[in-house]
């Protein structure tokens, strides 16, 4: 998708920074759907970089040949909201999550988890939406946001689960 938060790389592009240092850059909009990650474009080299999550580090920790080139973000803007009957983590067990699925392994959420012996087997995966409605309509029980996406939506039945 298409955020506010990559403005800069378009922008870059836009005024030719990227061709100023001979590198031809192709911007690919992110498919979250996909089956595979964007990191397993790289390791077969189909593409030579790659914007990730923090579960990029589990992948180099499993053995993947991967190269970190910069951290641009040093605390992640992605936040856990919840129906308001669900106040700690193990509330959240049984419960209908969607977030995709590398938003349980965000570093983060899994050493939340973790610290409550919870797995994402324990919830019931919604498949992404990407629509603030599922939640609001209560087809969800949690979820995961950018709140800046959502800075003027007043949801006064929510908890904010896990920030950070």
């Amino acid at each position: 998708l298409h955020q506010f938060e990559y403005a800069g790389y378009y922008a870059a592009k836009e005024k030719g920074f990227y061709d100023k240092v001979g590198l031809d850059v192709i911007i690919k909009e992110m498919n979250y759907l996909r089956k595979d990650s964007v990191i397993d474009d790289v390791l077969s080299q189909k593409i030579n970089f790659a914007i990730s999550y923090s579960s990029i580090i589990e992948r180099y920790l499993n053995g993947d040949d991967i190269i970190f080139v910069a951290n641009f973000l040093k605390r992640s803007p992605l936040v856990l909201i919840s129906q308001k009957n669900i106040k700690l983590p193990t509330d959240m067990i049984g419960k209908r999550f969607m977030g995709g699925k590398d938003a349980l392994k965000n570093t983060s959420f899994n050493l939340m988890l973790s610290q409550f012996n919870i797995s994402e087997k324990d919830f019931i995966d919604v498949p992404q939406s990407f629509s603030i409605d599922d939640f609001i309509q209560k087809k969800v029980d949690v979820t995961s946001i950018y709140p800046v996406s959502y800075i003027n939506l007043t949801l006064p039945t929510i908890s904010l689960l896990c920030s950070r």
